[in-house]
């Protein structure tokens, strides 16, 4: 059994990853926000003035990654890819791609927008262990989808291989063609003509 990763798999997991990545910044600064004022001030003062339109983005990258997951189970099924290779683990790698992506970016953000680094700490122990739980959420989804769409690629290779072999495909025998009978004609003895007798 092959132990690597493929590249669609990586690219899958750094789409859904970042999608979740998204999801998750939201709900964390909805948390630190006690209202709409309040969110809008926080965003700005910490580089974020682009997550509310980046949220519609996140959401279209996820819905095409989860598709693209059914369709990769869907070709395992069929037989269409390599089955040594085992399934990756979804509800494990997407949570750790999560939380290293949310780490970067938070950093990477405040140093892009001069902002100070004090609340740091607050925002990596609230967000952290929310991205973990995203991650797995969504990991779980995708396991669910790749697995379904396997399930549906096997039956549809059953069913083509049925057809393959049905024996309804194969041409009847011709029935074979009844002998004519044989007329066999008896001799007819020859009879002459009635004697005349004279007394």
């Amino acid at each position: 059994m092959k132990r690597g990763v493929r590249p669609s798999q990586a690219l899958l997991v750094i789409a859904l990853s970042l999608a979740g990545v998204g999801v998750g910044h939201v709900g964390e600064y909805m948390l630190l926000a006690h209202d709409d004022t309040a969110w809008h001030r926080l965003l700005a003062h910490t580089g974020h003035q682009y997550l509310p339109s980046a949220l519609n983005t996140a959401t279209f990258v996820a819905l095409l990654g989860l598709a693209l997951v059914f369709v990769v189970g869907v070709r395992r099924g069929l037989g269409a890819t390599d089955g040594g290779r085992r399934a990756l683990r979804w509800s494990a790698a997407l949570p750790v791609a999560q939380m290293l992506a949310f780490a970067t970016l938070e950093v990477g953000e405040r140093l892009v927008a001069h902002a100070p680094l004090n609340d740091l700490v607050v925002v990596l122990v609230i967000g952290l262990p929310l991205q973990a739980l995203v991650g797995f959420l969504a990991g779980r989804l995708t396991a669910e989808l790749e697995q379904a769409g396997e399930r549906l690629g096997e039956r549809l290779r059953a069913a083509s291989l049925h057809t393959r072999r049905s024996p309804s495909a194969c041409p009847l025998p011709h029935p074979s063609p009844r002998p004519c009978p044989r007329w066999s004609a008896a001799p007819i003895p020859a009879r002459g003509p009635p004697l005349l007798v004279v007394a």
